[in-house]
């Protein structure tokens, strides 16, 4: 019991002053916790280190360094587990504070891609999928409608703030309804227009967002309005959302990356009258991807209209346009040899497109007319050409004639026009490629001409009386292709990027300015902050002899090529008055251009017919004799053949007259390119974005796999680059990355005043932080700055990246330092109880064993009683029993005597009887 018991207090003792007991948190947490908070890694130091899938995953250094590589282990539950070995560069620092929940993330003490990408990974496993990042609203699509935070029955919570909500005060987890909130009442508030800027790759949700904001606008708007208003306004936004299947059908498709993908931009519109009532709305698009209608990559399908006419339309209508329902048999179709969707019913589709597109009132004889055509283009598809000694012929015209038919042209004036080229002098015959090429134009432009032919029915209906429009404003929806950047990159992509291009710098210098807002609200001096942008890489996109103006100049010369244009590009930009253009050194038809986002690679090859993508004037003409009014509304006017009209003298190129800069007395074609009218609509976007106050929701698509719980880090970091989420970082860390409030930034750094004593005068806690920058030697004793690495503010600290490293360093130093001197003295002091411990435990032996030898003297003497009271025992036993023998043997004997004197006394009654007998007898 005495070594039980002494046993447990020496275990006790050792474990109270080890390091894992509970003085651990008081003697050597503070060397710890800096550990994990500088850039020097040794075993058991938390850290962020670079996965290859995964991004950067939370992590523990087990060993190192060994040159200069670390094996870390992942902590992340969410992520990669296992251990990695890593390099240096591959490892960041956990800064104290950064893994805590925070409502902003740009609100965290130290700004990195790891700590971004740690709070949206946890997040998003937490069914929080909304995430603020300064303006910006993170949207990580959970491909899940069943998350119970966002279900619409919470909408009613959102709008009950009202204006209590405004500039970031609402105490509501983050979502597209608080960027709605947040817009809508700043128009009601301020009487200005709202932007919100919806951007991110195919498949993150996009287009999802915008309708969540739609819905949230229109129930908004109506919280308080009579029943009849309430239904009115709701009724207009219902066909808004009517657009929804009339768009996706004629401006979504099948893409490898998701299969209802947006291959156009719109920016919605939404009117709103001096009551704040929604009132009208009005859609304007923005480059339509018309070569997806001739051909498309493996595993992708053309627009969805198409195969949703083969599979819903009735089979008279079918035989009226002389179609099958088998979509492999038609050539523009089954160029992805994926012709179906797993899971999408196009029957039930185009049942749903049909019943919209007479919601929004387009006439029956015109919803005909559309897929008359869409069935014309499939059979326009089908014509194949070949090389005769004289010109290209028609292999087969029954598909040609039955398209002349649906178009209501001549047969033959059609192939006429598609074969050989006419001029008002003669008559060229083309070639077969030739023919083919002038066949895709005018089948894509027929295609553009029905799009744009659904967006103006759809603005008649939707366009807001004139009389709404007086005194309201409007909320701006932009649902735009984001950053794109592929294996193969093209024309359309360079117009998707330079599109992208624009909008980051416009965000650019909008956060630029509320941060110089925020400094001068705090009183900082901000003359030296230096802004870092990519007008550059714009400047060389569009600006004067840019890649656009010398792309234009090449379709203009008459033997202009792409590669001709490529040496152009080449020899204007090179030396460079942009850094941003590289031609690619191995590959002839390459070049590269630095984006914000990232370096992509642009193949030439195409560049000079995608850009002119001209609809020859000839088969214009064919097509506005026909006899279908529908037919002629879908092309443009043709013009007069032969017609040039004078440049100004020195007139330079400008989107609108795409053309190279002329001198004097040289003359110009008028023509349009895709790249100048994509440029002029470009442009009347900014214009109106720049007249209305922005607000950014970036989506994000976790994982390629596009299934629920499924999260590669990897991915998600590629696309919050692309959507401009880490230029925020940049923009951030390029001024005052680092900004506290005066009390965590004493409760931080007050250890480096160590045992010199503050300033007589500083008794605020602005002077407290002054004098403790003055300590280290940031600020002279006059307060001022001298490099403006660190400045006090009005409620902050601002800090460059430099100086909180430095702080943070000299912390450390010190940490270490006083955490070494407080284990001298509890090593000292578990020494010192141990000696005592050890002294008490030899008296306690020594009495242990005097009370030992007395216990076994007591012991042996009660054995021996014990023995003796046995003895004794069966001794007594043994007198008993021999008692009990003899006093047995004499009742038996005496019982023996007595039965013979009794016997004995029975003879002699029986002699003395029968003497008796004898004398009477």
């Amino acid at each position: 019991s005495f070594f039980r018991v002494t046993s447990f207090w020496l275990e006790s003792a050792e474990k109270f002053f080890s390091f894992e007991g509970p003085l651990r948190g008081y003697f050597f947490g503070m060397a710890d916790a800096d550990v994990s908070s500088q850039e020097t890694f040794v075993p058991g130091a938390e850290c962020f280190f670079r996965h290859p899938t995964e991004g950067w995953v939370l992590g523990a250094v087990q060993s190192g360094p060994e040159g200069d590589r670390y094996v870390v282990e992942s902590r992340d539950p969410n992520a990669a587990t296992g251990s990695f070995t890593v390099k240096l560069s591959e490892l960041a620092p956990v800064v104290q504070g950064t893994k805590d929940p925070v409502r902003d993330l740009l609100m965290m003490p130290y700004l990195h891609d790891s700590a971004l990408l740690y709070h949206v990974r946890t997040r998003y496993f937490e069914d929080q999928i909304y995430t603020h990042i300064g303006p910006i609203l993170l949207a990580v699509n959970p491909f899940t409608y069943e998350i119970p935070h966002y279900r619409a029955d919470r909408m009613g919570q959102y709008i009950a703030e009202g204006t209590a909500a405004l500039f970031g005060n609402s105490a509501l987890p983050p979502h597209s309804w608080s960027v709605a909130h947040e817009a809508y009442w700043l128009l009601r508030t301020k009487g200005e227009n709202q932007a919100i800027l919806v951007s991110g790759e195919s498949g993150a949700g996009k287009t999802e967002a915008v309708k969540i904001v739609l819905r949230y606008l229109a129930c908004c708007c109506t919280r308080f309005a009579p029943e009849a208003t309430k239904a009115r306004t709701l009724g207009i936004a219902d066909c808004v959302e009517a657009t929804s299947p009339i768009l996706e059908a004629f401006g979504n498709a099948c893409t490898c990356l998701n299969d209802n993908s947006s291959r156009f931009g719109k920016f919605i519109a939404v009117h709103f009258d001096r009551n704040g009532l929604l009132c009208g709305a009005e859609i304007t698009p923005y480059l339509l991807e018309k070569s997806r209608v001739m051909t498309h990559a493996k595993g992708e399908r053309s627009y969805h209209a198409f195969y949703q006419l083969l599979a819903g339309a009735t089979d008279e209508e079918l035989q009226s346009w002389h179609l099958t329902r088998d979509a492999s048999a038609y050539p523009t179709l089954a160029a992805g040899r994926a012709v179906h969707i797993e899971g999408v019913d196009d029957a039930a589709e185009y049942a749903t497109l049909r019943k919209a597109m007479t919601t929004l009132r387009i006439d029956p004889s015109e919803q005909e007319a559309i897929y008359r055509v869409c069935a014309a283009i499939l059979h326009l598809g089908k014509v194949h050409f070949v090389d005769r000694k004289s010109a290209a012929e028609v292999l087969d015209k029954s598909p040609l004639e039955i398209a002349a038919e649906l178009l209501r042209v001549s047969a033959e004036l059609l192939e006429f026009n598609l074969t050989q080229k006419e001029t008002a002098l003669y008559v060229t015959p083309l070639t077969a490629a030739i023919a083919g090429d002038r066949r895709d134009a005018l089948c894509k432009a027929l295609y553009k001409g029905i799009f744009d032919r659904l967006i103006e029915q759809i603005n008649a209906h939707l366009r807001a009386p004139p009389d709404s429009l007086k005194g309201g404003c409007w909320i701006g929806l932009l649902d735009i292709f984001g950053f794109e950047r592929f294996e193969h990159n093209s024309f359309e992509q360079l117009c998707i990027n330079l599109a992208n291009e624009q909008l980051q710098n416009h965000y650019n210098h909008c956060v630029f300015e509320r941060d110089m807002t925020e400094y001068r609200s705090e009183g900082l001096a901000v003359d030296d902050v230096l802004f870092a942008d990519n007008q550059a890489t714009i400047n060389l996109l569009v600006g004067w002899l840019g890649i656009f103006d010398l792309l234009d100049n090449e379709c203009i010369a008459p033997q202009g090529t792409d590669l001709n244009y490529l040496a152009n590009c080449e020899n204007e930009h090179k030396h460079s008055r942009s850094r941003a253009f590289e031609r690619h050194k191995l590959k002839k038809d390459v070049f590269s251009i630095r984006h914000y986002a990232a370096t992509v690679e642009y193949s030439v090859k195409g560049f000079r017919e995608k850009n002119m993508d001209t609809l020859s004037n000839q088969l214009c003409k064919v097509m506005h004799k026909s006899d279908c009014v529908f037919v002629r509304q879908l092309l443009p006017q043709p013009e007069d053949d032969g017609v040039r009209k004078e440049a100004a003298p020195g007139e330079p190129s400008t989107p609108t007259t795409p053309v190279a800069p002329v001198g004097p007395g040289r003359f110009r074609q008028h023509f349009s390119t895709v790249g100048s009218t994509f440029r002029a609509s470009l442009r009347e976007l900014m214009d109106r974005i720049l007249t209305a106050n922005p607000h950014w929701i970036r989506c994000v698509k976790p994982h390629p796999c596009r299934k629920p719980r499924h999260f590669q880090g990897s991915s998600v970091l590629a696309q919050m680059q692309c959507a401009g989420v880490l230029e925020t970082i940049r923009i951030r860390r390029s001024g005052y990355s680092v900004r506290m409030p005066h009390s965590d930034f004493l409760s931080h750094f007050r250890i480096l005043l160590g045992n010199r004593l503050c300033s007589p005068t500083a008794r605020t806690p602005s002077e407290l932080c002054k004098d403790i920058l003055t300590t280290e030697g940031f600020l002279q004793r006059s307060g001022k700055d001298t490099k403006l690495d660190v400045q006090v503010g009005a409620k902050k600290v601002f800090l460059r990246n430099s100086a909180y490293s430095a702080l943070e360093t000299t912390r450390g130093v010190l940490q270490r330092r006083n955490a070494i001197t407080v284990q001298k003295f509890a090593r000292a002091v578990q020494s010192q109880r141990l000696g005592t411990l050890l002294r008490r435990h030899a008296q306690q032996r020594a009495l242990f064993c005097g009370l030992e030898a007395s216990r076994r003297h007591e012991e042996t003497f009660h054995s021996e009683m014990v023995m003796f009271q046995q003895c004794e025992k069966y001794a007594r036993r043994g007198v008993e029993a021999l008692h009990k023998e003899l006093h047995s043997e004499l009742y038996v004997s005496a019982t023996l005597a007595k039965e013979a004197l009794l016997q004995q006394r029975r003879r002699l009654r029986e002699a003395l009887a029968a003497a008796e007998d004898r004398k009477r007898v």
